[in-house]
């Protein structure tokens, strides 16, 4: 026994002595969900020295930055961020697929052996078991021997879980029931708790205080003139309302979930900032030599594009609150874990479009994609030719299945049925392209859309084909105003031009125009801390980015 304690003690310091060399305590991701580049242009006068201009300024920002997959969504973006691969590998192919073996929609982190922890409400809560790779940190929690303290903060339990990954310490994501942090008892099997800091941080009951607050502008109204004008007719708003101020305390009685209406402001970006503070002081984050992970989801300003639109006065209103939060959280990360000993990248996992009334208005074309009506118009197409009904299982997020049963038990041609669907498909004015995924099995692409298209495939889980909607096309829906004004379903640069900014950490000021994918990450991550990569990642280092040590 002494031995074994003399050999992990002589380990784990040489664990610290090797990370000791490498300076970087603590790594920060900040994700801004539905944030394109552009924001961080559009306002830049408006922003303060030290949030958003401070990152760009000091950090290294790559001007052409995107997903290298087709259909980008969240739940694939942040799978792709946090494993440093695409959906061909960790098989996370959107927040849900068709299981054709049941007929049923399958949620991408459903785990009915799990529960949720810190609610009374014991629901199923989900785990990381349907990513089939490693993250980064798991990468980093096996390099460390567990020493990593590994936390993701995400109001959606779907981006919290699958940044998490495996072997995180605390994952926790927003309940809209109670207004309070909950997780998995897959992160909690040893005591089916919530940790006491989170229980403290709940107890503080901030969502009630922020609820009694009026949302107003952060400068007079009439200087916000890079947006449209506030009271604008395509914009949906909160309770019914369109116009500040925002008083939230009259509001909140006018809608069925007074958590939901704080989901829809500024004041939601700042109440997950003040939980990741919370977890940098009381989990002493950066404060030792072997390095820890914090990621952070901001989902406030998608919630608020998607009912405001992406040029209302609101989302404008929304960044420059964010700014401020940022700016605070940079500054508690100088003041604790030292400005040379913590790295951040900031992106998103996707981008934000313009409302298709607005556009109709200023005279482009709009085409609206009807996902049951075209299903219907497929099965009749392939009926016409196989004299069989019911060959169209399922559309679902860009993804069409084929009654697989009957292919089989008819011995058809898989590649032809497929082709014929996909050609049939093309046809239709919303729809970009259609790829059959018996031809992705059997090639591989190095460049365009059905290079997108081969990383997006997973046996087993995708369609027998992938489809994208054109540039301006949206899905049509039973209200009026959805989909939401931000929701992209094409494959352009509205949805697939992000920031991408390293900071931190001795990482050097330089501006980057090549196209990169955001995949990078985590090995670039890797390869800062001189640590293994992601077991399955694909993702090439971001030379730009290393920093000789």
């Amino acid at each position: 026994m002494k031995n074994l304690l003399t050999v992990l003690s002589f380990i784990i310091l040489s664990l610290t002595t090797s990370f000791a060399q490498s300076q970087v305590k603590l790594i920060v991701g900040i994700v801004v969900e539905q944030m394109r580049f552009d924001f961080l242009t559009r306002y830049w006068d408006k922003y303060s020295d030290n949030g958003f201009k401070r990152l760009f300024r000091e950090g290294t920002v790559f001007y052409n930055a995107g997903y290298d997959y087709l259909n980008i969504n969240s739940a694939t973006s942040y799978t792709n961020i946090a494993t440093g691969t695409h959906p061909y590998i960790h098989g996370i192919i959107g927040s849900q697929w068709y299981d054709r073996t049941h007929g049923t929609i399958v949620n991408c982190v459903y785990d009915p052996e799990t529960v949720t922890i810190g609610t009374k409400q014991m629901e199923t809560a989900g785990s990381p078991r349907k990513i089939m790779a490693y993250t980064f940190s798991d990468q980093l929690s096996l390099s460390t021997l567990g020493q990593s303290q590994i936390v993701v903060i995400a109001p959606q339990k779907e981006a919290a879980i699958l940044s998490g990954g495996h072997f995180a310490d605390y994952v926790l994501w927003f309940d809209d029931h109670s207004g309070k942090w909950i997780t998995s008892s897959y992160y909690t099997q040893s005591t089916m708790e919530l940790p006491q800091w989170v229980k403290d941080f709940n107890a503080l009951r901030l969502p009630a205080t922020y609820l009694n607050n009026t949302w107003t502008t952060s400068l007079p109204i009439n200087q916000y003139t890079e947006s449209l004008p506030d009271a604008t007719i395509t914009e949906k708003g909160i309770a019914g309302q369109t116009t500040f101020p925002y008083n939230l305390q009259v509001l909140k009685t006018k809608v069925q979930n007074r958590y939901d209406l704080l989901q829809h402001t500024p004041f939601f970006n700042t109440y997950t900032k003040d939980l990741a503070l919370n977890a940098i002081i009381n989990l002493g984050l950066g404060k030792d030599n072997i390095p820890d992970y914090l990621l952070i989801s901001f989902q406030a300003n998608s919630n608020i594009s998607k009912v405001f639109g992406i040029r209302s006065v609101e989302i404008e209103d929304a960044y420059l609150k964010l700014d401020k939060d940022l700016s605070h959280l940079l500054q508690t990360l100088d003041d604790i874990v030292g400005r040379d000993n913590y790295v951040v990248f900031l992106t998103s996992d996707r981008g934000a479009c313009d409302n298709p009334n607005m556009l109709k208005n200023l005279g482009q074309e709009v085409y609206f994609f009807q996902t049951r009506a075209n299903q219907v118009l497929l099965d009749a197409y392939l009926r016409a030719i196989y004299r069989q009904t019911g060959l169209v299982d399922k559309i679902l997020d860009n993804q069409i299945y084929l009654n697989q049963q009957w292919i089989d038990r008819s011995r058809t041609d898989p590649l032809e049925i497929q082709r014929l669907a996909a050609d049939f498909f093309m046809q239709i004015k919303a729809v970009q392209i259609a790829v059959p995924t018996q031809l992705l099995m059997n090639n591989s692409f190095s460049s365009d859309l059905l290079y997108y298209a081969y990383h997006s495939y997973y046996p087993g889980r995708s369609g027998d084909i992938i489809f994208t909607l054109s540039s301006n096309a949206f899905l049509e829906t039973q209200d009026g105003f959805l989909p939401s004004f931000s929701q992209c379903y094409c494959n352009d640069n509205n949805n697939n031009h992000l920031p991408l900014i390293f900071f931190g950490g001795g990482i050097p000021h330089r501006s980057v125009y090549r196209h990169v994918d955001i995949t990078s990450i985590a090995p670039t991550l890797s390869a800062l801390l001189k640590i293994q990569l992601p077991q399955n990642a694909t993702a090439p280092v971001l030379d730009e980015v290393m920093v000789m040590r």
